[in-house]
């Protein structure tokens, strides 16, 4: 839902009662900062992501390039402000 836009806000709802059940799943926050950031909100996008990615043990392309992505859009909205 949230990967293709369906309905953000809803899947954002279910995944933060996936996460009730398990606070410490990767790709679920990797799925939470996604959200936040289909969301616009670059801030908690990028802290969910970092949080997600310092707990990975296994390097992933896809979630390494949204935090990039995520990192990028962060730098061009503190120029802008």
């Amino acid at each position: 839902m949230i990967e293709r836009e369906i309905n953000i806000n809803e899947g954002m709802e279910l995944i933060d009662q996936a996460l009730k059940l398990s606070p410490d799943n990767v790709d679920f926050l990797y799925t939470r900062g996604l959200g936040y950031y289909k969301q616009g909100n670059v801030e908690k996008a990028h802290q969910i992501l970092s949080e997600a990615w310092e707990k990975r043990g296994l390097y992933n392309h896809d979630h390494y390039l949204l935090l990039q992505e995520v990192e990028q859009a962060l730098g061009r909205q503190e120029r802008d402000e």
